[in-house]
């Protein structure tokens, strides 16, 4: 009888698990689905004066004030409005396309009105020059000694000009994996040279985050 019990319990630990594993981050983006109802998604980004920088040896940390994301809605153009806590870069992206990487993400952490975290992923490609990231490049601290940078930065710049995205209900990519996390995934990605990608790639080393299965869940295409 008390095996009997033991198994049962085993069993439904075993659901609970499997389900959250379901529900985590990072994916492949592969056949979303269309979705009129969604709404597009405005930059509010201003001049930070000052930053903080943080360096873990796997992730590089950009910590800004006063800037926002906006979604509107269909009674009131301002929308939700999100604000921006910080943007982490990882080498290489976590999220794929089709199966493919690419050189960077960053990863915009936000907080919307009730404190839920609502994150925004922005590919990078190898291509011009980005004068706002090399503020960042040229700063970069040595491991776990965070910097404060008295210098301006526009954050509107590490964002591409297009509004089209794919989200996905996941979570955060690093421990504890809290679930329940809003993703968008904006389609258009923006560019740094191939020695700022080297730079950032040299500080952190290479991402092994591997993609998980999407489960029951949809990905949907604004």
């Amino acid at each position: 009888m008390l095996r009997d019990k033991f198994f049962v319990l085993f069993a439904f630990i075993l659901l609970i698990a499997c389900e959250n594993e379901s529900r985590l981050s990072p994916v492949d983006i592969n056949e979303p689905q269309k979705d009129s109802t969604l709404m597009p998604l405005y930059a509010d980004y201003y001049v930070s004066d000052n930053f903080v920088i943080n360096n873990t040896g796997k992730n590089i940390e950009i910590y800004v004030k006063n800037s926002f994301l906006i979604i509107p809605s269909e009674d009131d153009y301002l929308g939700k409005e999100l604000e921006l806590e910080k943007i982490v870069v990882k080498s290489p992206s976590e999220h794929k396309i089709k199966g493919e990487h690419f050189p960077l993400e960053l990863q915009f952490h936000h907080k919307d009105t009730t404190g839920k975290t609502v994150l925004v992923a922005v590919f990078v490609n190898e291509g011009i020059e980005n004068a706002e990231f090399q503020y960042i490049i040229d700063n970069i601290p040595q491991k776990d000694k965070p910097q404060k940078i008295e210098l301006p930065i526009d954050v509107y710049y590490l964002f591409p000009a297009g509004q089209n995205y794919w989200t996905y209900e996941g979570s955060f990519t690093d421990k504890p994996y809290e679930q329940n996390i809003t993703w968008y995934i904006m389609q258009e990605p923006i560019q740094l040279s191939k020695n700022q990608i080297d730079a950032i790639s040299n500080s952190i080393g290479k991402n092994k985050k591997e993609v998980v299965d999407l489960g029951e869940r949809t990905i949907l295409e604004f």
